[in-house]
Order: structure tokens, then C-alpha cells, then sequence
């Protein structure tokens, strides 16, 4: 029995890269810098 099926999950492929309803966006560094000027 596999993490999956123990806790009663499905399995997904994320095809969107670094953004995913599934969890959160990754920022590089500079994108990080600029929220924080911006805020």
C-alpha cells in the first residue's frame, strides 16, 4: 500500500509548471525584492 492509497489520495500531474491550485507559487529571488518595494 502506497502514501496515495493509505491516506485515500489522488494522484495528479502538475503540467503547470511553478503555479498549482494544488499549493503555492514559487518566486525567484527578484520577484520576492520587488512585493517588497511594491509593499
Amino acid at each position: 500500500m502506497n502514501s496515495y492509497e493509505k491516506f485515500g489520495l489522488k494522484e495528479v500531474i502538475n503540467a503547470s509548471g511553478k503555479m498549482t491550485i494544488l499549493g503555492v507559487s514559487k518566486v525567484s529571488e527578484n520577484v520576492l525584492a520587488a512585493q517588497h518595494f511594491g509593499g
